[in-house]
């Protein structure tokens, strides 16, 4: 009978911790959406997600981002309408300058702009000073160093261009 009683109350206790967490996580949310330069309409965002820079952060209309996603923003991040951002993605419009001995002191920024409808698949890296174009696929676990062309499916460390996606016509 003891047992019974403990483990309903470490049931209860569990319930209402994992609720509390949740609701932290709406309010970080709500905060993060209100601290960003602009937010279009019905966005998902599936916290925790990492945000600096929010003033320098334009994200459009139905934008996807999955968990554990990172933004260094202070260079300037523009992500376009319908855009899905799968888990683990960095995306950084900061770096350090190499060329420099003391490369600690140096920040390097560089705007990233990613167009209506490209899909980034997980683990993604984005550096600064990238161009996605409209409608193209970055496979997970890319790099993308260098700016990607409209519809293109490009992959790998450095990401490449693959082809491009076949779009069936509409009637």
């Amino acid at each position: 009978m003891l047992i019974n009683i403990i483990s309903h109350i470490n049931a209860r206790k569990n319930k209402i911790l994992k609720n509390l967490y949740l609701g932290l996580l709406n309010i970080e949310k709500e905060i993060l959406i209100q601290d960003l330069k602009y937010v279009g309409k019905e966005c998902f965002f599936q916290m925790p997600i990492c945000i600096t820079g929010h003033n320098q952060i334009e994200i459009g209309d139905y934008v996807s981002i999955a968990a554990y996603v990172h933004i260094w923003g202070d260079g300037g991040v523009k992500i376009g309408n319908r855009v899905m951002i799968a888990s683990h993605t960095a995306i950084t419009s900061l770096s350090h300058n190499y060329t420099q001995e003391d490369m600690y002191r140096t920040v390097v920024s560089a705007s990233v702009n990613i167009e209506d409808d490209v899909w980034i698949g997980a683990h993604t890296v984005i550096l600064p000073g990238v161009s996605i174009g409209k409608g193209a696929v970055i496979g997970a676990g890319s790099i993308v160093t260098k700016n990607i062309e409209s519809y293109s499916i490009a992959f790998g460390c450095p990401a490449k261009h693959y082809k491009y996606r076949e779009i069936p016509t509409q009637n």
